[in-house]
């Protein structure tokens, strides 16, 4: 059937906003085809659309009457009858989607047929269906299937059509269910067509397209479910899908309305393969679709990273988090159907060294300097260029001039990419950790997020970027320099107290003196010993430091083991990437997250939901670099207990444009700048 927008929804009566869950459904999906709503005395239902009359919505080109509620037993009571006759008398088309068909009511069919009107009942079909054939079509097809029903399995091909189309690809919504149709004007309620027919449906429903284009097609039920694995299994013989995502909520123990348990992910694939297979061999598992409605963030992040490792597969909330893991990966399986200008296009590689002066000297334990050097990749694409800056590390091994020669060598790899998150993905495997790969990563997240117009945070699935405190960093020194420096900056609500070992009581009780109202947490660079730790820790008691940062050396902090402290203890140089936290939790209770570290905000990401599953803390941190390094840093702040991305603040000059710090208040990136 085919339904013509624009829409007037009729909610009749009804008690309740939940009986209204088709209309606001389309709302929810399709806001621009809905002009309004018209309501009987007595509705409890809203859908803050205008309220309209049946002639003011025929003025305003309204072309079809939504019955967008459901009501106990699906009938059409009597007393909604003379709206349905005005919108037919006034040129309108009607579509319900209640089990009593239109027609049933006798002036209803009477006036439809007078006036030249289609009534449309979703529920319903009067389509003539062959039987299915199994031949191959041309373009491609995804199917959402599921552990059980009522999953998210319209939402998450709904998602993806919205995500697929702002990246500039061919993707269309195909409706097997009553709301999917109001949605999408088009399609068949896969449940109403006789069991033989089911395959040849969803076959005229997904008919032969471009090699490029996408058909997105709305599974039902489960394989697995008693009442239902009949239609879907029509489903996937029609669908002749070439990827498919599974849903799944997480917390079911049995499958819905039935005793049967609830199938594992593993089986769901591997049933769905064995049987996809006979319409299409070529049948692949690209992803993950999962409904954490139920738990905490914390907990969802977790139950997603662990499905993620379990299966090699892309994991995601679709409400919570978004699609674009799935896209990605969608992306990287069939490069062939990305936009003409994305896969003809060449991705050239520029690597630039940089110098900026420090505002006087920068002292950590191991030694001052008086400038930052950073290397700053810029990838550029058909006009469009995407930017990332990483800070070599001696202390890693790195020096400014290796790490220019190693991303100059990736200059005929990149070449080979059809696109950023295809170049990200395989990143992790080419390069490991470090400030190379991280440079490069956030150029490409960069390029990506100005290609498609869609800023990285969204892309990447994480929160709404807001302002954000930043610790700011006092440098080693002279109890009596740091006194004064604490002085200085004792506006500021918290203070990054760097450390060298002895005489570290003296330097914190002067700080504290100096600053008495700020938030302390101090950062020792490995400098105590096994002798120190104790009289360190007795000083920063007294001086009332909320955390301590990498007391000890990376590898020889057994002395952490167990110890109750009453502080935060903070890893730093003894954590990497996400292979080196499970040696960590016995003696850290947080970690500090730095890009140069972790090789990019791609495993930054991983890294920070595989912490928060193990319990840590996380503090965002940096090395001594300009805006262009902390802004993708700046977007896991939302995550964070302690943010230290004050690198700017301490240079004498940063770049133009760059982030916007008001005292110790960091604003989100502007767009000029990344992301």
């Amino acid at each position: 059937m085919q339904i013509t927008p624009p829409y007037l929804m009729f909610l009749g009566d009804v008690p309740d906003q939940l009986a209204a869950k088709t209309a606001q459904g389309i709302l929810d999906w399709r806001p621009e085809w809905c002009l309004g709503q018209i309501r009987l005395p007595g509705c409890q239902a809203d859908l803050r659309l205008p309220d309209l009359t049946i002639a003011e919505a025929a003025a305003q080109g309204v072309k079809t009457l939504i019955v967008g509620v459901a009501n106990a037993g699906g009938v059409l009571p009597d007393h909604w009858t003379d709206v349905i006759l005005a919108a037919l008398t006034a040129g309108m088309d009607v579509a319900s989607g209640l089990h009593a068909k239109l027609g049933s009511k006798p002036a209803i069919a009477e006036t439809a047929a007078r006036r030249g009107r289609k009534l449309f009942d979703v529920r319903h079909t009067d389509q003539s269906f062959a039987t299915g054939k199994g031949h191959k079509r041309t373009g491609l097809r995804l199917l959402t299937v599921g552990t059980d029903c009522s999953v998210g399995k319209k939402y998450t091909v709904l998602a993806l059509e919205k995500a697929m189309r702002a990246r500039g690809l061919k993707a269309d919504f195909c409706a097997t269910g009553q709301t999917g149709v109001f949605i999408s004007g088009r399609g068949v309620a896969i449940d109403a067509v006789v069991a033989d027919f089911i395959s040849g449906a969803v076959e005229w429903l997904s008919p032969d397209a471009a090699p490029d284009h996408w058909d997105l097609i709305e599974g039902q039920g489960s394989l697995f479910h008693p009442s239902f694995a009949g239609v879907s299994l029509g489903l996937l013989h029609g669908a002749q899908p070439d990827a498919f995502i599974v849903c799944h909520e997480p917390t079911r123990t049995t499958l819905r309305g039935v005793k049967t348990p609830l199938p594992s992910i593993a089986e769901v694939i591997d049933l769905t393969l064995r049987c996809g297979r006979l319409t299409n061999p070529h049948i692949r598992a690209i992803g993950l679709s999962v409904n954490t409605q139920a738990l905490d963030e914390v907990a969802a992040r977790a139950v997603l990273t662990e499905l993620a490792t379990t299966h090699g597969l892309p994991a995601t909330d679709p409400i919570r988090f978004g699609v674009a893991p799935l896209v990605d990966r969608l992306l990287l399986e069939f490069p062939l159907s990305l936009p003409v200008s994305v896969l003809s296009m060449s991705i050239a590689l520029t690597v630039t060294a940089e110098s900026w002066p420090i505002a006087g000297s920068f002292t950590i334990s191991r030694g001052s300097r008086t400038e930052a050097r950073v290397v700053v990749v810029t990838l550029q694409s058909n006009g469009i260029a995407g930017h990332g800056e990483c800070v070599p590390y001696p202390r890693y091994g790195e020096s400014v001039e290796g790490v220019v020669a190693l991303l100059e060598a990736q200059a005929d790899w990149l070449a080979t990419q059809t696109s950023p998150a295809q170049a990200r993905l395989g990143l992790l495997d080419r390069l490991k950790p470090g400030a190379a790969r991280n440079a490069l990563d956030c150029a490409l997240w960069d390029l990506e997020a100005k290609q498609s117009r869609i800023p990285v945070w969204q892309r990447a699935g994480l929160a709404v970027p807001t302002d954000v405190v930043t610790a700011y960093t006092l440098s080693l020194g002279t109890p009596e320099s740091m006194w004064e420096a604490a002085k200085k900056a004792a506006h500021r609500p918290l203070l990054k107290v760097k450390l060298g070992g002895a005489g570290d009581a003296e330097r914190i009780a002067a700080v504290r003196e100096g600053a008495p109202d700020s938030t302390i947490i101090v950062d020792a660079n490995e400098a105590w010993t096994d002798a120190l730790l104790e009289p360190g820790l007795a000083a920063c008691r007294k001086a009332g430091v909320t955390l301590i940062e990498q007391p000890l050396p990376a590898g020889e902090d057994e002395a952490l083991t167990g110890l109750d402290t009453g502080m935060i203890l903070c890893a730093d140089e003894s954590v990497h990437d996400r292979r080196t936290l499970d040696a960590l939790a016995t003696r850290y209770q947080a970690i500090n997250i730095k890009l140069d570290k972790t090789g990019g905000l791609t495993e930054a990401m991983a890294m920070a939901e595989a912490a928060e599953a193990r319990g840590l803390k996380l503090m965002i941190g940096c090395m001594v670099g300009t805006s262009l390094a902390m802004a993708p840093a700046l977007l896991l702040a939302g995550k964070a207990s302690y943010i230290d991305l004050d690198g700017p603040l301490l240079l004498a000059k940063d770049r133009d444009p760059g982030l916007r710090f008001s005292g110790s208040v960091i604003s989100p990136a502007p767009a000029a700048l990344w992301g």
